[in-house]
């Protein structure tokens, strides 16, 4: 069973107190049932938020999932958790220790992983890519990129976070409007309205619906090229290569193996890739539930 809810969350009015999450003293609603009240809703901004708000996420998506259990596997962003798992072992303050004791408050006993690399684990589990190879693995969103370079043995040989340069939002704002532009001068600026285009490969200008997908394969061609560009330059710069390639998260929903000229294993997830990160959440961990929370979604995963 997997599934998500949005990260937003509101303090409780009268009428919903009794039936709301109790958390920092205070009532909160949180996912879809805050969103009946958008002005008053809170969204996550940064890790220290994430990691302060965790528990009352954990505590929503037991509700939902219908589960008993208290032991959980959670996850933090790779590059953070690299960086604070390296303070952990010399024995200084780290999120990862402030993750668990704040989950301990509230019943909870979480074991912390990264993301990402609990993603390829799950597709290593279920044979989708090769354990031996050296992987470039993408965990793409809507404004950021993670990038790693990542061994056989799953240790991170490199690891950058490129933001507001090679997302879902440049492929669509700045690539396929670009393109879309040159054939229907008033197309939407509206990115809601764009990635739709995108994905039904069509756009309705109010007399016809025209066909988009020229626009679109060279949209993503550009795109590609402005991303290994950029991907590569930082690899050469750090001396390390890779065998195969595999996309996770957001971002592969919006690119096919089509899309690329590469004699490297090749790895894009067709449908849910976005659950990548919290199934393999179950397999590092082998807990029967698990909770990947990100900025955007919440992703649950049970037995």
């Amino acid at each position: 069973m997997v599934f998500k809810f949005p990260t937003v969350f509101r303090e409780a009015q009268v009428h919903e107190k009794r039936n709301a999450l109790d958390f920092d003293g205070e009532k909160w609603v949180v996912g879809e049932d805050a969103l009946t009240h958008k002005r008053a809703c809170r969204y996550i901004r940064d890790v220290e938020e994430l990691v302060r708000y965790y528990p009352l996420f954990l505590a929503e998506a037991k509700k939902k999932a219908k589960v008993e259990e208290n032991q959980v596997a959670v996850s933090l962003p790779l590059d953070v958790y690299v960086l604070e798992k390296e303070k952990k072992e010399v024995g200084a303050d780290n999120l990862i220790d402030k993750l668990s004791y704040n989950c301990s408050k509230y019943g909870f006993s979480v074991s912390v992983h990264p993301q990402g690399i609990a993603g390829l684990q799950h597709l290593i589990d279920e044979s989708k890519v090769s354990s031996n190879d050296y992987t470039l693995l993408v965990d793409g969103g809507f404004n950021t990129v993670n990038v790693a370079v990542v061994s056989p043995e799953l240790k991170v040989l490199f690891f950058k976070t490129f933001t507001d340069e090679i997302g879902i939002r440049n492929l669509i704002e700045d690539f396929f409007r670009e393109e879309l532009l040159n054939r229907f001068p008033a197309v939407s600026t509206n990115l809601v309205v764009l990635k739709e285009v995108f994905l039904k490969e069509k756009v309705d200008t109010g007399l016809k619906v025209e066909d988009v997908r020229p626009e679109k394969e060279r949209a993503v061609s550009r795109y590609l090229n402005r991303f290994f560009n950029r991907i590569v330059g930082e690899l050469k710069r750090a001396g390390v290569d890779y065998e195969q390639i595999v996309f996770i998260g957001g971002l592969s929903y919006y690119l096919s193996p089509e899309d690329f000229e590469t004699n490297k294993n090749l790895y894009i997830p067709k449908e849910g890739g976005e659950f990548l990160n919290v199934l393999g959440l179950l397999s590092l961990s082998e807990l029967p539930f698990a909770v990947d929370l990100g900025f955007g979604d919440c992703k649950v995963a049970r037995r």
